[in-house]
């Protein structure tokens, strides 16, 4: 059932874009495409929805964060604009305006999902050199100060009183570590052929518009190429 859900809630967010670029096409020049480029929804859409089911952090997608966000100012306030003047029908600028207010929720839900692994995987995140370069520089203030913040309330409530020997956090088996080995479900993007499953043994064809549930692991290298996206 989750699963169908989660389907039919891509599914509609992709014909969202379809229904966004027939809309703004209906307004004055005045009006540029929300965002310039549909694709860069698209792509967003295929970040946010990656971030959300994948069990490690992915990349930090800083230009389609930034290019999103700055049109969506821009194209606000051009809206609002018109709502004051009333220069255009008050029916189409309330459409954009829901438009805009779904794209500002898969930002932040975006965000809010990035958080929340920052604060699962904090460690492992500062241990790990190519790790740290998946995070934005606010992303690793973050991540450090959380961690100096948890450390010392850790210290202070009961660590101080365990033997020296017991107090260290950083044994590894203590390290909270993403599961690559999930199973998750993902939608081909583009063709990508046969490849090679964990046991070295089996392969399995890649075509696009296919639905496979499959290791995270198997399918890493394509979700980071936009190949391949988890839903």
């Amino acid at each position: 059932m989750v699963y169908v859900l989660s389907c039919f809630r891509t599914f509609l967010l992709f014909n969202m874009l379809a229904e966004i670029e027939a809309i703004v096409g209906t307004l004055d020049d005045d009006y540029e495409q929300l965002p310039e480029d549909i694709d860069t929804v698209s792509l967003m859409l295929t970040a946010w929805q990656n971030e959300l089911h994948a069990p490690e952090l992915l990349e930090y997608k800083h230009n389609l964060v930034e290019s999103l966000t700055e049109k969506i100012q821009s194209q606000t306030e051009l809206v609002e604009s018109n709502i004051t003047e009333r220069q255009q029908d008050p029916f189409v600028l309330f459409i954009l305006q829901q438009e805009i207010e779904r794209i500002k929720y898969m930002i932040r839900s975006y965000l809010r999902c990035r958080m929340e692994k920052l604060e699962k995987y904090t460690q492992f995140l500062l241990i790990e050199r190519e790790e740290r370069f998946k995070l934005s520089k606010h992303e690793l203030e973050y991540c450090t100060r959380f961690h100096e913040i948890l450390s010392r309330y850790h210290s202070e409530s009961f660590l101080k009183n365990l033997p020296p020997q017991l107090q260290s956090l950083t044994e590894d088996e203590m390290i909270s570590r993403p599961n690559l080995k999930d199973g998750v479900f993902c939608k081909v993007l583009e063709e990508v052929g046969q490849i090679l499953l964990d046991n070295q043994q089996e392969t399995v064809q890649l075509s696009k518009g296919d639905i496979f549930l499959i290791c995270y692991d198997n399918v890493r290298n394509l979700v980071n190429d936009n190949k391949v996206m988890l839903i």
